[in-house]
């Protein structure tokens, strides 16, 4: 009776440790891992809910709206669909700080020579900035585009290129000179600064 009710406990404790679980999400780059603390590393249920993450994760590092509270409770609702109740998500990545990275490839050659024209970049989603720093807006008239901050003033930012090149444009026989872009932005139209060129393997 006493060694049964050993094996019981030793049964129910194993059921209660599967119930939790504790998911690593490795970003590096644009390459996605996962490791957890799960006892069933056998279980083919356990590597569908790693591809199903994987799956996640490689679209929200792309995500301009997604966050890092959004993201965790994404990949805590995957666990929970595959029976785990308690569901801990830590994040490490390029940024080193537990946040979401955003991944983004730089187009054009306004910020040569930071950044250059197909350089992937990692992105720091925040709005805390200052001058100086490289970032990543959503601009009303332009788009999406990457500009270093010239000044901060309150909830406004302005934005100019690193390239200093002016280049004379002939538009049907009117010239007119073009040069990178410089102009005032709302803070809120700010997603992130730039903190990592992978291409060039160095910080911004």
């Amino acid at each position: 009776m006493i060694l049964f009710l050993l094996l019981l406990s030793i049964s129910f404790a194993s059921v209660y440790a599967d119930s939790n679980i504790n998911i690593n999400v490795i970003i590096n780059g644009q390459q996605v891992s996962i490791t957890d603390s799960s006892l069933n590393f056998l279980d083919s249920n356990r590597a569908n809910m790693d591809n199903e993450i994987i799956n996640f994760t490689a679209n929200q590092v792309v995500d301009m709206y997604a966050s890092t509270e959004s993201y965790k409770q994404g990949v805590s609702d995957i666990a929970k669909t595959y029976g785990y109740d308690v569901v801990t998500v830590n994040i490490d990545s390029d940024l080193n700080d537990g946040s979401l990275p955003l991944v983004s490839a730089v187009k054009g050659t306004s910020m040569t020579p930071t950044l250059h024209s197909g350089d992937i970049i990692i992105i720091n989603r925040t709005q805390e900035i200052k001058t100086g720093d490289v970032v990543v807006c959503n601009d009303t008239e332009y788009g999406l585009i990457v500009k270093r901050v010239g000044e901060v003033n309150g909830a406004n930012v302005y934005l100019q290129s690193d390239n200093k090149s002016k280049e004379l444009i002939n538009d049907g026989g009117l010239f007119y000179v073009e040069e990178g872009l410089h102009k005032w932005v709302t803070l809120d139209r700010i997603y992130g600064v730039v903190k990592y060129d992978l291409t060039e393997n160095s910080t911004s």
